[in-house]
């Protein structure tokens, strides 16, 4: 497979950065005069997820060489969504039920009479969160209009036939390990984070130890989940967050919820740990990917609210963050090299926006659970505090949905009602008012998405107390704009924001200019009114500049692409807690397993000299270790001199069922399953020069995915069912042939179905009929005999006395005239295969050579 990865390329920050969430005059497929230029693109054919986890079809996917910018076909992604197409001249429009959207021409490609357009491009245009995810290899897209019926696909009718491999009922099918070393001025200390999971009794569960040598494992996050056509069952430990309004809080015991319609209605953009899909919970987990070994900064509001490193197989993970007034507005992960923490390459979209939150008309959803408000296993507690929840919603309209929510937590009671509303082309609106203690809260929301015209915000109050926060807290958050064409946007920006301890409140300007894919330019102010100024240009392929600037910190970045695999890294930042470094870096990307990535680079800042020496190794797929020595001249604004920082880390992550082979574990509550295996050599000596890698693996005859080097594959997050998977014999070596191509698989939740296609080594032999004096015996019959004298195989020369035989097992075989030429029946040779294709086995006849034209 390939696995070419964004931030490979740096000038991807103009992707994140130009994320201007746009809903312009839309777009439909045409026949337009662009093309392809440069190299030829590598083309995939990807499932197209919907909401998380809802596959809609099949579509091409093309990867610029140069740029590794995504492109996918258009007129299968409009279909898949059933959204409206048209066309206006050279111009696309794309009607959605919250407007229409312009896709521009320097975002389209013509691929084979397809129109393909910049992945990027489409989701900024339609507003709604989109990328091509690696791990799973899919396509994954949450519109940002709400359907009036669930995104449930056609029937499925499965196969009358019997699964040739299932997983087990009770099993451990996932294991992953991310092991940390640090060693510094002030100590040395280990980690270890280990996640596993696999099926058992119906369902599938999930677990998390986090082990700081020093003291004793802790085990968290721990759950058992099962689904089923209208109801969702849950015993175990997570934290749970009804509403903004009621907070978050620590949740271990049994949950159950049940829906008069299809339970996936409610699992579909399922967030890390969740339940219930809920985007008006305060607790959030983000999960994403990144430069291996660099660091990703979480960003709420463009405030930095948490910092991490990325792990070696690229994941980064923000764990149950509090988001302030229900994060609603805009949040973003910043990905940075190692050693280049000032512009990032690559920004990451999480934002929550305000959302219709109706359901279908008559559509009604209960949950509740009961348990203890605290880690079950873990506590310390003689006496656990009871905790119990109950949240019922009912669609009394397609616009109209009542909810209510009882919860006991830190033995407070606490109930609420709320009511959405959709009026269409008005925006969505949201009221909520909770009661505790005799204290009341309230928030109301809103947001419209047209064409031109935009505004959303909200209002919270909590009093003091409140959900146990000493604090008052109100805060009134509002953003109004006009988008004057797909190019660039303004809008006022204002909050209002009140606690006991700060207070603050702004009206000012945004502005998000792009005038083409070279030029991106956004400022817009922070949490608390403080500017951040982005600005990105790319003038050539080879060449990206950055800068951003605000109160705390200013940087520019040059990066220049010496190959494909080569970086330069050009960089300042001047930062008021840490003060100014100047950083030239030169990087090497590994590709693929058994290959050395490494990086090299001075630093100098703060009157100290620093360097960063660095290298990584994938040993086998999914173990991965990396070492690194950092002196960076940052540190010596906090001591008398930059301090050296050693690491060692090391990512274990695999799919185990029979064998292992990469994982991509994923800790999200979904009822999905693994197909992995191996292609396998034969038994025999002497076959390592045969190259497994590439080799197609089909799903119900589309290629989901590709061999690695040593002949394994991983198609994660499928759906529980009965699959076709067969293997494409064409990217075979012609000597390989599988014993059985093809296998009916069954898919379990939380489950890997191992499948090993075994190969068998089919050889041959070629030569001449030769006559007297060498000359090529035209159509004589032969016969091919294996070491028992069986006849496995006839054929005849051709006119120049040539013959090919193929496909025979290892060992030693006869060819010789057949039978009819009596006179010459003795005339043979002998051959013995054993690894390879032979060549010049010639078969002396002693037969007369015909005579030509000229000897006449």
């Amino acid at each position: 497979m390939k696995t070419a990865r964004p931030w490979a390329r740096p000038g991807s920050l103009v992707i994140g950065l130009g994320m201007l969430l746009q809903i312009n005059a839309l777009a439909a497929p045409l026949q337009t005069s662009t093309s392809w230029s440069g190299a030829s693109p590598e083309l995939f054919i990807v499932p197209l997820l919907i909401n998380g986890n809802e596959e809609r079809g099949e579509l091409i996917l093309a990867l610029e060489q140069s740029t590794g910018a995504e492109y996918i076909e258009l007129a299968a992604f409009v279909e898949a969504l059933n959204i409206g197409m048209t066309s206006d001249g050279d111009t696309l429009l794309l009607n959605t039920p919250i407007g229409t959207a312009q896709i521009s021409t320097d975002a389209q490609r013509e691929l084979d009479g397809r129109n393909m357009v910049l992945l990027s491009e489409l989701a900024e245009r339609l507003a709604s969160p989109m990328h091509f995810d690696r791990q799973i290899f899919a396509v994954t897209v949450n519109p940002a209009w709400s359907l009036q019926q669930p995104l449930n696909p056609a029937e499925i009718v499965q196969p009358q036939v019997q699964a040739d491999i299932s997983a087990s009922n009770a099993n451990v099918s996932f294991l992953r390990n991310e092991i940390l070393h640090r060693d510094d001025r002030n100590g040395a200390t280990t980690s270890i984070i280990t996640d596993t999971g696999g099926s058992l009794a119906g369902g599938y569960w999930q677990a998390r130890v986090r082990d700081y040598i020093e003291s004793d494992p802790f085990i968290e996050d721990y759950a058992w989940v099962r689904d089923g056509n209208n109801a969702r069952y849950f015993l175990g430990n997570q934290t749970t967050s009804l509403n903004t309004l009621l907070g978050g809080f620590e949740f271990t015991g049994a949950q159950m919820a049940f829906t008069n319609r299809d339970i996936g209605l409610f699992t579909k953009g399922l967030g890390q740990s969740q339940f219930i899909a809920n985007q008006r919970g305060s607790i959030r987990t983000f999960i994403g990917e990144g430069p291996p070994g660099g660091s990703a900064q979480l960003r709420i509001e463009n405030v930095v609210t948490a910092v991490d490193t990325i792990s070696l197989d690229g994941r980064f993970e923000f764990r149950d963050v509090e988001l302030p007034s229900g994060g609603l507005v805009q949040i973003e992960v910043w990905l940075f090299e190692r050693g280049n923490e000032g512009s990032p390459v690559d920004v990451q979209d999480f934002s929550g926006f305000n959302t219709n939150q109706t359901l279908p008309a008559r559509t009604m959803l209960w949950r509740g659970g009961i348990g203890v408000d605290e880690n079950l296993i873990e506590s310390n507690r003689e006496q656990n505090d009871l905790a119990a929840f109950m949240d019922t919603q009912y669609a009394l309209t397609d616009q109209l949905t009542a909810q209510a929510i009882y919860q006991r937590q830190n033995n407070v009671d606490t109930g609420l009602a709320a009511l959405h509303a959709n009026f269409d082309s008005l925006g969505f609106v949201s009221a909520q008012v909770a009661q505790a203690d005799g204290e009341t809260g309230w928030r109301v929301e809103l947001d419209n998405l047209q064409q031109h015209v935009f505004w959303r915000g909200f209002a919270q109050h909590q009093p003091r107390g409140w959900q146990g926060n000493e604090d008052k807290l109100d805060d009134v958050f509002a953003e109004a704009g006009y988008r004057f064409n797909e190019r660039w946007q303004a809008s006022l920006i204002g909050r209002d924001f009140d606690t006991d301890e700060r207070e603050f409140d702004f009206l000012l300007p945004g502005l998000e200019w792009r005038p083409n894919l070279q030029w991106m330019l956004r400022a817009r102010p922070d949490f608390d009114g403080d500017y951040t100024v982005q600005a990105f240009w790319r003038p050539n392929n080879s060449n990206d500049l950055s800068g951003i600037f605000n109160e705390d910190e200013s940087s520019l970045q040059w990066v220049h692409q010496l190959s494909g695999r080569d970086n330069l890294f050009l960089q300042a930042v001047d930062r008021d807690r840490t003060g100014e470094r100047l950083a030239l870096t030169w990087r090497r990307a590994a590709l693929g397993t058994r290959s050395l990535g490494w990086a090299v680079g001075a630093l100098t800042g703060n009157g100290s000299i620093g360097f960063l020496l660095q290298a990584d190794y994938e040993f086998t797929p999914g173990l991965r270790a990396r070492a690194e020595a950092l002196r960076d001249p940052f540190s010596a604004a906090f001591e008398q001199s930059a301090d050296t920082v050693f690491t060692l880390s090391l990512v274990a992550d695999f799919n185990l069922a029979g064998g292992i082979s990469r994982g991509a574990f994923r800790r999200a509550l979904v009822d999905r399953g693994v197909i992995a295996g191996q292609v396998n050599l034969p038994e025999a000596a002497g076959l390592q020069g045969f190259s497994l890698a590439e080799v197609a693996i089909m799903v119900d005859g589309q290629v989901r995915t590709r061999t690695e080097a040593d002949g394994s594959f991983t198609i994660n997050f499928m759906p529980p069912g009965l699959y076709r998977v067969k293997l494409d014999l064409d990217g075979l070596p012609l000597e390989l042939h599988p014993q059985k191509d093809q296998f009916w698989v069954k898919v379990s939740a939380g489950a890997v179905s191992r499948v090993d296609f075994a190969t068998e080594l089919r050889l041959g032999f070629a030569g001449q009929v030769q006559g007297a004096g060498g000359c090529g015996l035209a159509e004589q019959a032969l016969e091919i005999l294996d070491a028992a004298g069986t006849v496995v195989a006839v054929l005849r020369s051709n006119r120049f006395g040539f013959y090919r035989v193929d496909g025979l097992a290892p060992g030693r075989y006869q060819v010789r005239l057949s039978s009819a030429a009596k006179a010459h029946s003795k005339a043979h040779t002998m051959v013995e295969l054993r690894n390879s294709f032979v060549f010049g086995q010639t078969i002396s006849t002693g037969l007369a050579c015909p005579v030509t034209e000229d000897e006449q």
